[in-house]
């Protein structure tokens, strides 16, 4: 499964139990504000790949043991914090 798959999978799995921050996740990497090329999460995703690829060209990240699929719930869970 490719990442924009993975993006839209993950809101049909949290909606069963909380709809709305399905909705808000969804939203998040679809809605593009006025003005702005990108959504917000698409933006954040892009900085947070760069981050990494920086890190991998010090030497200190494989780049081939990193999962797209963490990459993005990292990012969400950046922006929407799990409730305690």
């Amino acid at each position: 499964m490719n990442a924009a798959n993975k993006r839209c999978v993950m809101p049909v799995y949290v909606r069963r139990n909380n709809p709305q921050l399905a909705q808000n996740i969804h939203d998040y990497f679809f809605t593009k504000p006025a003005g702005k090329p990108f959504a917000e999460g698409l933006e954040n995703l892009s900085l947070e790949l760069a981050a990494l690829d920086s890190v991998a060209k010090d030497g200190k990240a494989d780049l081939p043991k990193i999962q797209i699929e963490g990459v993005i719930v990292k990012v969400v869970k950046d922006k929407f914090p799990p409730q305690k």
